[in-house]
């Protein structure tokens, strides 16, 4: 259901974080709560730099 609710959200609008906020340079850490599935952190990690650190928790 927590999935299924994400793709829906995605769609509209169609991004996975905010404009506003910066995804690339150093020491970038994203942190997931909740994660449940991890499908939000699973989509962030298509998009940002393979040097940002990538957390979920449960």
């Amino acid at each position: 259901r927590l999935n299924y609710q994400h793709r829906l959200i995605e769609q509209n609008p169609s991004y996975v974080t905010h404009p506003s906020i910066p995804y690339a340079g150093n020491n970038l850490r994203i942190a997931d709560f909740a994660t449940k599935s991890a499908i939000w952190l699973l989509d962030v990690a298509k998009i940002v730099d393979l040097s940002c650190t990538l957390e979920g928790f449960e």
